[in-house]
């Protein structure tokens, strides 16, 4: 369990699904993967994101 500000690693990045989901509940995030494209998407998707303000508010993509 983590806490708004806590630091959230996920060492196979892939799509970014876990960095997506630690931006929407205020966390911060390290996401590292060895395909360079996936990066690209994973930073991509991200741009896209917003903080969630509400538990109650949950959007899925």
């Amino acid at each position: 369990m983590t806490r708004p500000g806590d630091v959230v690693l996920d060492p196979f990045l892939g799509s970014g699904t876990t960095a997506v989901a630690a931006k929407r509940l205020n966390r911060h995030y390290l996401g590292v993967d060895i395909n360079p494209d996936y990066c690209d998407y994973a930073r991509r998707r991200l741009a896209g994101v917003a903080l969630q303000t509400s538990l109650l508010d949950v959007t899925l993509p």
